[in-house]
């Protein structure tokens, strides 16, 4: 469950990061207007394996309800 909110939520901060600062939020840290030394990059490139990686949130939630005995999608 930890994994599917949290993949959730870093998809979210992502977009929302990307929406405030525009285009100054893709650069990486080897560029000299990087915000936060491109650690937001770096946050943007991981979250997409983050929100695949293990299975995608769909998959996640099948596991669960699996679990807990409840009906799959």
């Amino acid at each position: 469950m930890a994994k599917v909110l949290s993949s959730l939520l870093m998809e979210d901060f992502c977009v929302v990061s990307q929406r405030m600062l525009g285009s100054a939020s893709v650069l990486g840290e080897h560029c000299p207007d990087a915000l936060a030394g491109g650690a937001i990059e770096y946050t943007l490139r991981l979250s997409i394996m983050q929100v695949v990686g293990g299975g995608t949130v769909d998959i996640q939630r099948n596991l669960i309800a699996r679990a807990l005995g409840l009906p799959r999608n």
